[in-house]
This record gives structure tokens, C-alpha cells and sequence, in this order.
């Protein structure tokens, strides 16, 4: 699942569940992916990680200024994958280009 949310509402619906997840907002969160439990990839951070988080317009354009880990993980999960977008807008200068 990969949202521009930044809130944890999946998290918490996961939980509640008792559905077994991983979450991914930053690089370093990618070692800790499991293929056997659904990612929950936070494209634009998360509140829990003040440091990812693509708020600002300048914050769009340094992410555009490089490919993040983030965006290989996603051109690689799109062409394997099935990817559910939750939080998305084509006004989303990042992803737009991705896609």
C-alpha cells in the first residue's frame, strides 16, 4: 500500500485488526521489508519521522532532485506488483513523474 499520508490511520486500522505490517517512510526502513506482510509505504513520511516528511514545495523539488530509494521501491513494486494508492492526487508533482 503506498500513501502520501502522513497520518497513521492504516497503521491503526492494521492493529485494531491484528493484521501483521511493516511501514516504510524513510530508506532505512527498507531493510526492515518482510515480503510475507503488507507494506505500508508512506511516500511523503510520516509523523512519527519529522525528517521524511515532503510538506513544503521545496521539500517536492529536493525530492525531485534525486531518485529516493523510495522511488525505486516503487518503479520496481509497479512493475511486480499490485499497488494501492490511498492519499493520491495527479496534483502530486513526485508521483506524477513516477507514473
Amino acid at each position: 500500500i503506498y500513501t502520501t499520508n502522513y497520518d497513521r490511520n492504516l497503521e491503526v486500522a492494521f492493529e485494531v485488526h491484528d493484521r501483521a505490517f511493516v511501514k516504510v517512510a524513510n530508506a532505512k526502513d527498507i531493510a526492515k521489508v518482510n515480503g510475507e506482510v503488507t507494506q505500508i509505504i508512506k511516500y511523503h513520511g510520516d509523523f512519527d519521522d519529522d525528517a521524511s516528511l515532503v510538506l513544503a514545495e521545496s521539500d517536492y523539488f529536493e525530492r525531485l532532485s534525486f531518485e529516493s530509494p523510495l522511488d525505486v521501491k516503487f518503479r520496481a513494486d509497479a512493475l511486480g506488483r499490485t499497488v494501492l494508492f490511498i492519499g493520491y492526487s495527479m496534483s502530486d508533482m513526485n508521483i506524477r513523474l513516477l507514473l
